[in-house]
């Protein structure tokens, strides 16, 4: 683990949040998306220590994650900072397309929307 330990308390720095516009400290780290045959690899913010270290160690290869191997406690973390700057509060709908009751029912929809398993109209935003 203290590979990975090492590699998040590297990669904490200023990213912009494509939901709120607006510029946060946070672990940034780079994930390969893919969406309608194109892939893209994008910065991602996570929120917390714990959520870095928990999605490095799941899928970092080759300096990417796969956007399948962000972890649940990244989701989760992603969600209450979402609910702490007021963008979220439930009930919510996100995308116009999925209901969340709660912040286990964010960290799904957000999960299945990176991954793939939930589809958007069109791309979806990256953090």
């Amino acid at each position: 683990m203290g590979l990975f330990c090492e590699y998040c308390r590297e990669a904490f720095g200023p990213l912009e949040d494509p939901m709120t516009g607006m510029t946060v400290d946070v672990y940034v780290v780079p994930v390969e998306f893919s969406f309608g045959g194109e892939t893209a690899v994008e910065d991602f913010a996570l929120h917390s220590f714990s959520a870095c270290v928990s999605t490095v160690a799941s899928g970092l290869r080759n300096g990417v994650v796969p956007a399948s191997k962000i972890s649940k406690p990244a989701y989760l973390a992603r969600c209450q900072n979402l609910e702490d700057m007021g963008v979220v509060a439930y009930p919510y709908s996100f995308y116009g397309l999925y209901p969340a009751e709660n912040r286990a029912d964010c960290a799904r929809i957000l999960q299945g929307v990176h991954s793939g398993a939930l589809p958007l109209p069109g791309p979806p935003p990256v953090g």
